[in-house]
């Protein structure tokens, strides 16, 4: 999400009635789903031959 996303869901949640704790917690819960949903497109993606997992070995061994 970028810095304005953030805010306009940081200040969604303050209307709903949210506490900072608890928009930080909301945020935190989403970060993570996202971040999980990004690895399952990944490897859907890898499984259809549409992303090149050689080019990331690469780069991740190169940046050792």
């Amino acid at each position: 999400m970028s810095d304005d996303e953030d805010k306009i869901l940081e200040e969604f949640l303050q209307q709903r009635g949210h506490t900072e704790e608890e928009v930080a917690k909301i945020t935190k819960r989403l970060a993570a789903r996202d971040a999980e949903s990004m690895r399952e497109s990944i490897f859907d993606s890898i499984a259809g031959g549409t992303f090149n997992l050689d080019d990331i070995i690469k780069q991740a061994l190169e940046d050792e």
